[in-house]
């Protein structure tokens, strides 16, 4: 199976079904030997299935913030739907893999939990997922894993962030990075581009249906009906699947201009009403953790003018 191109119109739904995991004899498993090397703080091991003794509470690893970025320090770590060693698992992450913390920590059946994103794909990448139970190298994926062996052996440690690209930023630069880093580097902070404000291809059609559109987060959850897409130039596809869809709070009376020119575009990622977002987990029947998420990523705009082409 391909994980394609990942595209931010269409990430809210997507971040929800790729609960990733590994099998359900424990929290992480594996066989081979340490690794000699690594370029995380400590050296690498392999992890055993979990025990039936939990660990003291003085033995788990401190939390990590929200947000932080952290690194898997064994092979095979399991990612699961849920924080329980019964929740659904099928993939494994190797020794060295970057998540970012959007959720836990949660205590259950011995281990200390934690809810991951992967850095994420570029626009117009992508690449291969393997079968159930081995390693996923692929970089997009979240799900919850265990931080700790039982004795408290951390499995997870804080990691530097991918680094940040200087300015200034082009819809081309900011594409083109890991989605993960709109959170990691930017933030809430506004960032200005000049981008083509495309015509709407002759049937852009009706777009996925949306449960929460009626809701007052639905501009911003309903990305998979978002015709607000921009591209570098005008022989870029337009509508759904374009290079950069925006987002408008229709409360803001922020309207775009006519389409066919080019314009400068301010915006920023972190909309506060990004947090909102998991009010809607039950009719969008998706985890509300990874809708928060989603949301945050979404690059909503403050400001629009027509101006030249760059």
């Amino acid at each position: 199976m391909i994980i394609g191109v990942v595209l931010l119109a269409i990430l809210v739904t997507v971040l929800a079904v790729v609960l990733l995991g590994g099998d359900n004899d424990g929290a992480a498993t594996g066989t081979a030997s340490p690794s000699p090397s690594t370029s995380a703080s400590a050296s690498v091991t392999t992890a055993g299935s979990p025990s039936a003794a939990p660990p003291s509470a003085s033995s788990v690893p401190s939390a990590f913030p929200a947000d932080a970025v952290v690194v898997t320090m064994v092979e095979a770590l399991t990612l699961r739907a849920g924080p329980a060693l019964g929740a659904d698992a099928q993939w494994r992450l190797p020794a060295g893999t970057l998540g970012f913390v959007i959720g836990g920590p949660i205590d259950a059946d011995g281990f200390r939990w934690y809810q991951l994103s992967g850095m994420g794909l570029p626009y117009a990448s992508g690449c291969v997922t393997p079968e159930p139970g081995e390693l996923l190298t692929c970089p997009a994926f979240l799900g919850w894993v265990a931080a700790n062996a039982e004795d408290g052996t951390p499995w997870l440690e804080a990691s530097a962030a991918p680094e940040c690209p200087p300015g200034p930023h082009t819809v081309i630069s900011l594409s083109e990075r890991q989605y993960t880093t709109r959170l990691t580097c930017f933030d809430a902070e506004p960032i200005t581009f000049v981008a083509w404000w495309p015509p709407l291809p002759e049937d852009p059609g009706p777009g996925e249906a949306c449960a929460a559109a009626q809701t007052d987060v639905g501009w911003l959850v309903c990305q998979g009906i978002n015709t607000n897409v921009l591209t570098a130039d005008p022989s870029e596809p337009s509508g759904a699947g374009g290079r950069w869809p925006v987002s408008i709070d229709p409360s803001s009376g922020l309207g775009m201009p006519a389409r066919g020119q080019w314009v400068e575009v301010t915006g920023h990622f972190d909309d506060p009403a990004a947090q909102r977002c998991g009010e809607v987990a039950e009719p969008m029947n998706t985890d509300a953790g990874a809708l928060v998420f989603g949301c945050r990523l979404q690059f909503v705009v403050s400001a629009v003018v027509v101006t030249a082409g760059p």
